[in-house]
């Protein structure tokens, strides 16, 4: 009586070479895409939790204070100026975990004046880099590393018209991890809010969150829908 004798089959080289490849191609289809995912669904989750911050610390204001437009925030000036900015801050300052209180001094340790911020669509946005080196600006850097800057618009909650942007109070922009790290760019890192007498709102000045636009009302977009999936075009 013969024995069985149990045969072994091992993988050929060019199969296990053909499996690599395989093993590449799947990774590098699916690895970019679970990193984008998880870097679309960090940057939903701060800056909800950035909006609701400050939107807990202005009400906290408004419920010792009263509504913003009776706050004592008119610039001598009539116009944006760093007396008004300084005021809105100290209303709201107690209510925040500030790490870097850089006042509107400029130079600062908030931020490089010379880091230059883009819109969505990659365009260069001078009007965020003027902001950021403007001396009517206060500045901050919260504990959590978002970097933050503020102003009146100078003439209590009057001044601004439009559908849009009829009584604001104030505007706050904020990068959710500071100008020293990239992209800085709005709608990616970089977001806009408005202060109207009892709240924080979105930028809603217009809905320009597109890919082909700047980009500036993009934080509306993540609060209603919790992604950063924006439309190409109107």
């Amino acid at each position: 009586m013969s024995d069985f004798k149990r045969k072994i089959k091992a993988f050929t080289l060019s199969e296990v070479l053909i499996t690599l490849v395989i093993i590449g191609i799947i990774a590098a289809i699916t690895v970019p895409a679970v990193v984008n995912n998880y870097v679309e669904q960090s940057t939903v989750s701060r800056v909800k939790k950035f909006y609701s911050t400050m939107s807990n610390a202005i009400n906290s204001a408004i419920a010792l204070e009263g509504p913003v437009d009776t706050w004592d925030l008119k610039a001598d000036s009539g116009n944006y100026d760093s007396a008004s900015a300084i005021k809105f801050a100290n209303y709201i300052k107690p209510y925040l975990n500030v790490m870097v209180d850089c006042k509107t001094d400029i130079p600062n340790n908030c931020m490089d004046g010379e880091i230059g911020y883009t819109g969505l669509n990659g365009s260069t946005t001078s009007d965020v880099t003027s902001y950021i080196t403007g001396t009517y600006f206060y500045r901050m850097i919260l504990a959590d590393g978002s970097l933050v800057w503020l102003r009146t618009n100078g003439d209590g909650c009057t001044k601004m018209s439009g559908a849009y942007s009829k009584n604001i109070c104030a505007e706050i922009w904020f990068d959710i991890n500071g100008s020293d790290k990239k992209p800085n760019k709005l709608g990616k890192d970089t977001f806009d809010t408005k202060v109207r007498a009892y709240g924080l709102v979105p930028n809603e000045d217009s809905n320009d969150c597109y890919t082909s636009s700047s980009g500036w009302t993009c934080i509306r977009h993540i609060l209603q829908k919790s992604n950063m999936k924006y439309p190409s075009n109107k």
